[in-house]
């Protein structure tokens, strides 16, 4: 094989490699916002009749993760997301989409609560979605460091934990 078509095979690979990426980006893309929906849809479930009120939206969420994993040429990175909003008085909560990769998930939010009558004001925790079965766990943001080789303790996303973790929006 002459120098020139070595590269241009390798050109071609390379091509190939990238649009494998950018398909496998659009697949993670759809599974995250399927799942954020299904959350959100969830927890208002689960608030119904408490009196707490419940704000569902879709907005454009930028997700700079997209871009390390398609190399940066694509616009993946901006895509509509759900996410949801609870008030109570004062007293406040979201869960909100950080990004799809990084830390070994399929995806990654925050829930966060705002508790103006509390010191600290602010509790978080981050709600992962396992790669192997996308199920949401929920890990508090303050959890001490996991040791070289252990991972952090994560509790699966419940009812009993999602309540145990915005017992202070009560």
């Amino acid at each position: 094989m002459s120098s020139k078509d070595a590269f241009f095979k390798k050109v071609q690979e390379n091509n190939d490699s990238q649009a494998a990426r950018i398909e496998r980006a659009k697949e993670d893309i759809q599974t995250f916002r399927t799942r954020m929906k299904d959350l959100v849809n969830q927890v208002d479930k689960w608030l119904k009749g408490s009196g707490v009120e419940v704000t569902i939206i879709e907005n454009e969420h930028h997700d700079s993760s997209i871009g390390i994993m398609t190399g940066n040429n694509s616009n993946l990175g901006r895509y509509l997301v759900s996410s949801i909003r609870l008030k109570n008085d004062t007293k406040t909560a979201s869960i909100t989409p950080i990004a799809i990769y990084g830390y070994a998930a399929a995806g990654r939010a925050t829930l966060t609560l705002e508790n103006p009558n509390r010191a600290p004001s602010t509790t978080k925790y981050f709600l992962i979605l396992d790669k192997d079965d996308l199920s949401w766990y929920i890990l508090p943001e303050n959890q001490p460091a996991a040791r070289p080789g252990q991972p952090r303790q994560r509790d699966p996303l419940t009812e009993e934990s999602f309540f145990r973790a915005i017992e202070t929006l009560a």
